[in-house]
């Protein structure tokens, strides 16, 4: 899984932000998996080796309100999610 993290830009991404994923916590089998990468200079990110199942996607940083949706990560899938955050008011 990929993508990048945008703020106040279409085109600069957001350094430094916070990417989760996190197992179904009514999954035996994903209650413990919680995953984790921190955007880069450009806004990428980049998380490895996810088992297949249901997630809640969260993306955090400071000064920016939290982002955060329920996904499904299948098995050998090469999955990309773009988020802008919004500067927090």
């Amino acid at each position: 899984m990929n993508g990048f993290v945008f703020a106040d830009s279409d085109t600069r991404g957001l350094a430094g932000a916070t990417v989760e994923l996190i197992g179904d916590q009514n999954s035996d089998r994903l209650r413990s998996v919680k995953l984790t990468a921190k955007s880069e200079q450009d806004g990428k990110y980049s998380i490895q080796d996810i088992p297949y199942g249901e997630y809640t996607f969260r993306v955090t940083s400071q000064d920016y309100e939290p982002y955060q949706i329920m996904l499904y990560i299948g098995s050998d899938m090469l999955t990309q999610i773009h988020v802008r955050l919004k500067r927090k008011k």
